[in-house]
């Protein structure tokens, strides 16, 4: 990734990051919305500022993939920000790691998919 462009990524969730937090920014599902079904990220937001305050239990509640989802953007952000200033290529490497367990999170999202719904179908 060139720098430019993991600063970008990087600059991007820190402003969604304040204007979720300090600005009380609401994102409606549009899964929800036209589908009338819970999309498979549903509860994430919910979960997150659990984990923030190291509620495990409640996070996993929300949606079961917040925590992996959560330990793989705090990864992220570490070898991005590790690239800008360093000008290396971790963050390829790390990403290249992920392609080998690729069905797995496809079943992953899936499960999580059904396990959102479960009681609405």
């Amino acid at each position: 990734m060139k720098r430019v462009l993991k600063l970008s990524i990087f600059l991007a969730e820190i402003l969604l990051f304040l204007g979720i937090v300090f600005f009380g920014w609401r994102f409606e599902c549009l899964f929800k919305r036209f589908i009338g079904l819970r999309c498979p990220g549903c509860g994430l937001t919910r979960a997150f500022f659990a984990l923030m305050s190291f509620d495990i239990k409640s996070a996993l509640k929300y949606n079961f993939l917040s925590l992996p989802l959560f330990l793989f953007i705090i990864n992220l952000n570490r070898f991005i920000i590790a690239d800008i200033i360093f000008l290396s290529e971790k963050t390829e490497k790390f990403l290249a790691g992920f392609k080998g367990i690729l069905p797995t999170i496809i079943g992953a999202i899936v499960l999580a998919f059904v396990i959102n719904n479960i009681g609405q179908i």
